[in-house]
């Protein structure tokens, strides 16, 4: 009966806990984001739908042969398996406002008026 116990388990709640790999990949995207100037929109996009992870995963699975066209296959298959796992668009929130306060704080300290920091 010990199986009983484990046939309804979820993934623990908060952000999830990508591997170094993953956290690669999701820092890449998101860095781009941030980059491009584009973080209220993916955070509203993130923030609007985030019990959609699981379904999302599995389109961009579906979606898997077009893509690999265009994007290295490693890279495109642990960002999906990261999205399969619960609290992973949290831990994309987070890490999303992380980098988009970097990137001010950078602005900050390089603009004219700003002090030059290393």
């Amino acid at each position: 009966m010990s199986w009983w116990r484990h046939a309804f388990a979820v993934d623990p709640t908060g952000p999830a806990e990508p591997t170094s790999a993953e956290r690669e990949v999701v820092d890449r995207l998101l860095q781009e984001i941030v980059r491009r100037r584009m973080t209220t929109p993916a955070l509203i996009f993130f923030e609007s739908a985030p019990s959609m992870n699981y379904i999302a995963s599995q389109t961009m699975v579906f979606l898997a042969p077009f893509a690999r066209v265009l994007t290295t296959t490693g890279g495109y298959d642990r960002f999906t398996e990261f999205l399969e796992r619960r609290g992973s668009v949290e831990y994309m929130i987070l890490r999303l406002e992380t980098l988009e306060m970097e990137r001010g704080s950078k602005a900050i300290s390089t603009s004219p008026g700003g002090s030059e920091e290393s």
